[in-house]
């Protein structure tokens, strides 16, 4: 596999965990302080920390998903160039 598709790869690996990691990460989170917020509230919770809860969750999810759809581009294309680099060099040695 050539060089430049190696590194495509990699860096597709790492956006795409740092994506899907990060954003569903704090998504989760997020509720867990919205779901706190109303467990602790008695039934009747501040709508600041249940809307604190939420918007860090759609913050969230809203950065994560398109660093993640980025790192599959890279990923789909350090394949392909990594596949054309390898049936030339297997071409060049036949």
């Amino acid at each position: 596999m050539s060089g430049t598709g190696k590194i495509l790869l990699i860096a597709g690996i790492i956006l795409v965990v740092l994506g899907l990691g990060g954003g569903l990460g704090l998504s989760v989170l997020g509720m867990i302080g919205t779901f706190q917020a109303s467990a602790t509230g008695g039934g009747s919770a501040d709508p600041a920390d249940l809307a604190t809860g939420i918007s860090m969750a759609l913050v969230s999810t809203a950065v994560g998903l398109p660093v993640a759809l980025v790192g599959l581009v890279l990923l789909v294309v350090g394949l392909i160039v990594g596949l054309k680099g390898q049936k030339a060099s297997n071409a060049v040695t036949e």
